[in-house]
């Protein structure tokens, strides 16, 4: 059996620069039928994310226009590497508020992990390789580890 890993799972995600307008943030969400754009710096690299709850937050308090792409932007939390095993990626996801994970080798960015393509890539693992045989997600369930909530 072939070993995943997160390099086999990149796709594509929408980038923007950092002094772009926030008209064109949502017509980038809109045209790629995304709910979060990666905003790049000074240098060109990707540095920041601005999910489209933050732009609607905005525009229902009417601070839309006063903003900037760099004032509603969020630092990235959570990135992946394109080595790292898929069960290290299940683990960034479990809290569930991430519906994607932004991945970099080398300061570049390379794409997103998306949540719901991790979970259909695993179950298929689980149902290929039989409740008998050793678990993609081995560990993942062990109390020690386990985190609830």
């Amino acid at each position: 059996m072939t070993t995943l890993n997160i390099g086999d799972m990149i796709e594509n995600a929408a980038v923007i620069c950092h002094d772009a307008g926030i008209s064109q943030t949502i017509e980038i969400m809109t045209a790629h039928q995304c709910d979060r754009v990666y905003v790049t710096d000074e240098a060109g690299l990707v540095s920041s994310v601005i999910c489209d709850y933050r732009l609607l937050k905005a525009l229902v308090r009417g601070q839309l226009a006063s903003c900037s792409l760099s004032d509603l932007a969020s630092p990235l939390s959570e990135t992946l590497h394109p080595n790292q095993s898929l069960s290290q990626a299940a683990v960034l996801f479990r809290s569930g508020y991430a519906t994607e994970i932004p991945v970099f080798e080398s300061h570049q960015f390379l794409g997103v992990v998306r949540r719901k393509d991790l979970l259909a890539t695993l179950f298929n693992c689980e149902e290929i390789a039989g409740p008998t045989a050793g678990s993609v997600l081995t560990g993942l369930n062990n109390q020690q580890t386990r985190k609830i909530g």
